[in-house]
């Protein structure tokens, strides 16, 4: 009796080659699979960090600007460098005590991204935004 259940298990109807064949397939295309999505969350995690850089380096330069302009003094141009990147302004007066300041950032991939903000001078607070 224990002779006729081994029987069962030999390779005689050759189904361990195939099986193990399938199993080594779905492990590799397991194996594909998460290697792809850890990259594109690799990716999407660099993108992020970047994207929150500029803003960063977008917002300080604001605040220089603004304290600037706040304080008086007479300025209508110039760059503000960060380690990861500049940002560039250009201020134009308008009438009714408003600027117009126009920020263009650069970081270190060459990227830019280009805003445009309202200012009141009058009532110190930035009216619109435009990027």
């Amino acid at each position: 009796m224990r002779e006729r259940s081994l029987n069962r298990y030999k390779n005689d109807k050759g189904f361990i080659f195939p099986l193990a064949i399938a199993y080594s397939l779905l492990t590799f295309v397991m194996l594909i699979s998460s290697v792809s999505i850890y990259v594109s969350e690799k990716q999407y995690t660099s993108l992020m960090k970047d994207y929150y850089n500029c803003n960063s380096m977008l917002l300080l330069a604001l605040k220089h600007i603004i304290d600037m302009v706040d304080d008086g003094k007479e300025v209508n141009h110039g760059v503000v460098q960060f380690s990861a990147g500049e940002v560039s302004y250009n201020i134009q007066k308008q009438q009714d005590n408003n600027i117009i300041i126009s920020v263009q950032m650069k970081n270190s991939r060459n990227e830019t991204l280009k805003s445009e903000m309202l200012y009141n001078l009058k009532n110190k607070q930035i009216m619109e935004w435009k990027e």
